[in-house]
């Protein structure tokens, strides 16, 4: 228990505290986080991060940043400790940037502040993502500037990951009324109208295009959607040309890969038959059975796996398919094959581009 005596102490030190904290400047950035060699405790490691989470919850990120440091100071690189630890950097220092022109500022300086501190919330994994905390400061800067496209954008941003379509449709369209050449917006709508229940093509392709025209840095992902509208709109060539581009700002390897789906489908590959390897016509395959051994009652067999080549459209000169029968008048007498020592005449040889198949000969009296 502590003494009466010391508990008069106690408060005046805790007021002295207070009245202090009220005149203490915004909070300086945060210090990077220094690697140090883990002790190897999973257990303990696991408890720093749970009480993590929960600072989290409660947006006390200060806390947040330092039971994860903790953690892995137990586990290196603990579970998503390190993408936790680098989104929870971005939070503080533009908390400490709104913190400051909140108290010095313009309204401008405010609503700019506002609108980076609400990004920082954003632009994190799924799980870890504050929207409601960002619509709340994105509110609060239109409010305070009520001509700011940027925070009208974000605002449209906030409401497509949060499932409002509808809602984000209405803030895209509202931040091209207070800037016609804000980009970004311009690709958003693109967006939203390509992915719509009912899709208007023609206004999709139509902002994808005015986003790649008026953004100032050129941007792969812009040229990528004028690509998938033309896909859409079966402009494969104009498709492709995008493509090239989005290709030419980053080497992700998504944008080389719808390139070449492209690509291949406007010039898809000539298809070369495999022939079979050209033999002399008087030379009998090594395997062939000699022509007076062969059967009269085998039938020739219609098609053969050794001859893929087309079918359908032979060369002039060159005869039919083999599954056709000869002509009627020119039957090899099926009880009268040729002597074995009676070879093909000299001025009729096989065509050298269409050997018999090596394990199905011809039957010898056939020219």
């Amino acid at each position: 228990m502590i003494p009466r005596s010391w508990s008069w102490l106690l408060v005046l030190s805790l007021a002295s505290a207070v009245a202090c904290s009220s005149n203490d400047p915004a909070p300086e950035a945060p210090k990077p986080v220094e690697k140090t060699e883990a002790v190897g405790d999973p257990v303990a490691a696991e408890a720093e991060y749970a009480q993590g989470l929960d600072a989290e919850r409660h947006q006390n990120y200060p806390a947040a940043r330092e039971f994860y440091i903790q953690a892995q100071g137990h586990s290196a690189s603990y579970k998503d400790t390190d993408g936790r630890l680098e989104g929870l950097a971005a939070i503080l220092v533009a908390q400490a940037e709104y913190d400051e022109v909140t108290v010095n500022g313009d309204t401008d300086q405010q609503a700019t502040a506002a609108i980076g501190l609400a990004t920082a919330l954003r632009s994190r994994p799924g799980n870890q993502r504050n929207l409601h905390r960002s619509r709340q400061l994105l509110e609060e800067a239109l409010t305070k500037s009520p001509n700011n496209a940027e925070a009208s954008y974000q605002l449209s941003i906030v409401a497509a990951e949060a499932g409002d379509l509808e809602g984000s449709r209405t803030q895209a369209e509202g931040s091209l009324e207070r800037n016609p050449d804000h980009a970004a917006a311009h690709y958003q709508l693109a967006f939203l109208h390509r992915t719509a229940e009912e899709p208007n093509a023609e206004s999709a392709l139509q902002h994808a295009n005015s986003a790649v025209e008026k953004a100032v840095e050129p941007q792969p992902y812009y040229h990528e959607l004028v690509a998938v509208c033309e896909y859409d709109g079966g402009n494969l060539e104009a498709a492709l040309a995008h493509m090239e581009k989005a290709v030419a700002l980053s080497d992700n390897p998504r944008y080389a890969t719808r390139r070449d789906a492209y690509d291949t489908e406007l010039n898809p590959p000539a298809e070369e038959p495999e022939m079979p390897a050209e033999m002399p016509a008087d030379e009998t395959p090594a395997d062939e059975t000699p022509a007076d051994e062969t059967p009269a009652e085998e039938p020739f067999p219609a098609e053969t796996p050794d001859e893929p080549g087309p079918r359908d459209d032979p060369p002039a000169d060159e005869p039919g398919p083999m599954d056709e029968p000869a002509p009627a008048d020119e039957p090899a007498p099926a009880d009268e094959p040729a002597p074995a020592d009676e070879p093909a005449p000299a001025d009729e040889p096989a065509p050298a581009d269409e050997p018999a198949p090596a394990d199905e000969p011809a039957p010898a009296d056939e020219p």
